[in-house]
């Protein structure tokens, strides 16, 4: 395997690039998105509007017809509770998704970890949180409280959606990166 480095020893893998180049998409080779103000009218056709060719080549790249539609189903929260993890993984596994978003901090966040190491075909990204769900069931980062006090609440715990004034008022950025760099790693160092 190639790894990438990032600042501070980061580390990406590049497997699943090697393993199925002609599904590898990145911004820059895709090139699918539209200019400012600009926008892409599905009902016109390729020579009406500059998007079109940009979507067929970025399909043809992937390896679909120029003129096919493509649908990403995405399951988000793997790892915010053991029936999330198995229903997504279920999904995924019969087709009914295509891929899913690792919730790191989340209650069942060990268990979809190793749900993704016995089942490595299943793509997915990092879902990089900063904030708990709900007040009823708040979630720690995965950095030490005391080293990113400015995320947490008195009892240590991430901030709920209804306090993101306060935690934007008060997170410093310094503590943004190390906990989300934390929430990278974790990851990484289960082999994923």
């Amino acid at each position: 395997h190639s790894p990438a480095a990032f600042p501070d020893g980061v580390r990406l893998t590049r497997d699943l690039e090697e393993q199925r180049p002609h599904q590898r998409a990145t911004a820059e080779n895709l090139g699918v998105q539209p200019r400012p103000g600009q926008t892409c009218d599905m009902d016109s056709t390729p020579s009406q509007n500059e998007c079109h060719t940009q979507e067929a080549q970025a399909g043809k790249w992937l390896g679909y017809p120029a003129n096919a539609r493509r649908l990403i189903v995405n399951c988000d929260d793997l790892g915010i509770y053991p029936s999330a993890t198995v229903a997504i993984v279920r999904a995924v596994e019969r087709g009914i998704a295509s891929s899913c978003s690792l919730l790191v901090p989340g209650p069942s966040a060990a268990r979809a970890m190793q749900a993704l190491i016995e089942h490595p075909h299943i793509d997915f990204g990092i879902h990089l949180t900063l904030v708990s769900d709900f007040d009823a069931d708040r979630w720690r980062p995965l950095t030490d409280p005391a080293q990113v006090s400015t995320l947490v609440d008195h009892d240590g715990y991430l901030r709920s959606p209804q306090r993101i004034p306060s935690l934007l008022a008060r997170a410093r950025i310094d503590e943004v990166e190390r906990e989300l760099r934390t929430q990278i790693t974790t990851v990484l160092d289960r082999g994923l």
